[in-house]
Order: structure tokens, then sequence, then C-alpha cells
């Protein structure tokens, strides 16, 4: 095993010059602890509560019927297998520096980490670039937007999230020497190391920013430079600028709560940062950021849903008030059939 090719887990920070910081020499305060406890059950209670009623709503409502669902569904169980995560890691920090959980924990908890964090940000990205297809060339691709589509495209995403977080789950195990009785990545060398996380971490953030921003640059151009809309257009411009404006701030919120934990990493693993005990409450409160972005997301699709239910209950008022509705002339009964019909999907 090569000294600085391995690296710890959340609690624990390895110095290449002055060597490990050792975490019994680290007293966290109590009132941390009890703070972090509260604020992170919280989170998780929220949060796990949150993406199961998301999911339950979807499958209750059948096979997901649309991209959107599609997508929203990927999302939210990335989110969920995230945040089961948490008290695995709330319980390591309470009880450092020992882990209790085994070599297998270590393996699966760890890699699972990278595993949800790649599936949101690649599930958010082919999400923008379907909203990006829907808005600006909504004809020409309608036959790659299907269902079936979007569900080949989750599939992928989730492979490739797989794949890339194999290498964490190969080289995590238990150490009884440097860091007795703690979670490690054994990587093979310090190369290997750094260029690992540099590539997770360019995957993650620089390459999906740069994708999504381009979608939206082009979307908000095709939507601000429509001509003499109908009333139809006018109406699926705005349902479109409504989901997109959704996945906008599902992304947003993503990079708000995510980016500053992966520039931490980042720095940590190419060795610009100090082996400070200060460092880890910065590390272990950036981590309860990226749990609180996994719980906000329910919130924002409770949001989005409800503010169409309440415009289109508005309209269908609206519309009954002024009679506007029309006789079968099939129905021998002279049923009246409102002239709008409201769906609630994404």
């Amino acid at each position: 095993m090569e000294t600085n090719g391995s690296s710890p887990d959340n609690f624990t920070w390895l110095n290449d010059t002055d060597g490990p910081l050792q975490l019994e020499a680290v007293e966290f305060s109590e009132s941390f602890r009890v703070g972090l406890s509260i604020v992170l059950g919280t989170v998780f209670a929220v949060g796990v509560t949150g993406n199961l009623v998301t999911i339950l709503w979807i499958a209750l409502r059948g096979q997901p019927n649309n991209t959107m669902r599609t997508y929203v569904l990927s999302l939210s169980a990335a989110d969920l297998a995230y945040l089961l995560g948490g008290p695995f890691y709330l319980s390591s920090f309470l009880m450092q520096p020992k882990w209790i959980y085994g070599e297998f924990g270590c393996r699966v908890i760890v890699s699972l980490d990278i595993l949800t964090l790649l599936a949101s940000i690649l599930t958010l990205t082919v999400t923008s670039v379907d909203r990006f297809l829907a808005v600006v060339y909504p004809i020409k691709t309608l036959g790659c937007r299907s269902v079936n589509s979007a569900r080949l495209s989750v599939v992928c995403v989730w492979l490739v999230s797989f794949v890339l977080s194999l290498p964490i789950a190969v080289f995590a195990r238990m150490d009884t020497d440097e860091f007795p009785e703690n979670c490690v990545i054994d990587w093979p060398s310090e190369n290997s190391k750094r260029s690992y996380m540099t590539a997770t971490f360019v995957l993650a953030f620089p390459v999906p920013l740069l994708v999504v921003s381009v979608c939206y640059g082009r979307m908000v151009t095709k939507l601000c430079t429509a001509v003499a809309p109908t009333s139809n257009s006018s109406k699926s411009n705005k349902d479109k600028r409504r989901v997109a404006k959704m996945v906008l701030a599902v992304t947003v919120m993503f990079y708000v709560c995510w980016l500053p934990f992966g520039v931490l990493q980042l720095l940590y693993y190419h060795s610009a940062l100090p082996a400070h005990s200060s460092i880890l409450y910065v590390q272990i409160s950036l981590v309860g950021l990226t749990y609180l972005n996994s719980s906000a997301h329910p919130i924002i699709y409770l949001c989005v849903r409800e503010r169409k239910k309440k415009k289109a209950r508005t309209t269908v008022t609206r519309l009954r008030g002024r009679r506007t509705a029309e006789v079968s002339p099939t129905s021998p009964d002279g049923e009246m059939h409102p002239v709008a019909t409201v769906s609630y999907a994404f």
C-alpha cells in the first residue's frame, strides 16, 4: 500500500507532508454534534418522505406516460438512495473515528455517494436537453422525445453512473494500521487517485453546467422571439416555460448545494488544503448541504404542481362563469361538455 495513495472517509484527512490528522485530537463541540443531529435528522425525514411520495405518486398513476415523469422518477430515486445513506453518515460522525459498518458497508456506502451524485446531475442534464428539443425543435424531434427514448436515456445514465462509481467500491476497505478501524480508499497510486477525482469532478460539474447553460440560453431566445402566437400555441409555450423553470430551479439548487462540496473535495485530493480541524467543520457542513438538495426537490415539484392546479381551476371557473361550453351534437340529451380540458402532468 502506498501511504499517500490512501484517502480517508468523510471524517479523516490526510496531509502529504505533515502526516495524517488524527481525529482523536479533534474535539467537536457537543452543541455542534447535537445541532447537526437535529438538522440532518429533520432533513432526512423530510427528504425521504417527500421523495417516497413523489415516486408513489408517479407509480400510482401507472407507467410514466410522459418524458418529464420518467426523468422526475429517476431523479427522485437518486435522491432517495442518497438520503438513505445519510443516517450512516450521521452515525459515523457521532461515533468517529471508528467505522462500525464493516468492509461491505465501507464499499457500498462510500460508492453510493458517487453513484447518486452522478445519477442526479446526468439526469438533470438529459432532462435539460429534452426540454431544449421540446422548445426549440418541437416538430423535428417529436419522434426522439418519446417515453421509450426517455427510459433508455435514464437507463444509460444509471449505467454510466454505476460504472464510474465502481473504482470507489473496488478500492474502499477497512484500514487497521494508519487509520485504525476506519474506512479508507486505498488507491493504487497518487496519480490514479487525483486522475479519478478530477475526471469525476469535471463530469459532474463543468460539463453538465455547460450543456445546461447552452440549452437554456437557446430556450430563452426561442421563447422570447416567438411571434404572433395563437391561443393554443400560447398555452403550449406557457406549459413549456413552466416545465423548463422547474428543471432550471432543480438544476440551480443542485449546483448551489453540491458545487462547494465538489470544489472542497477537488482541492483536498490535490493537497491544496491544510490538515486543520476547522476544515472538518466546513466539510461536514457542506455534506449537510448536499442532503438538503435531495430534500428540496420534492418541494419544488409540489410547488409547480399546485401552481398549475390553481391556474387550471381558475381557468375552468372563468370558462363556466362565461358559459363557454358547447352542446355535443352527438348527445341526444343535450349534455354539456366543457371546452377546456385540464392535465396535471408535469
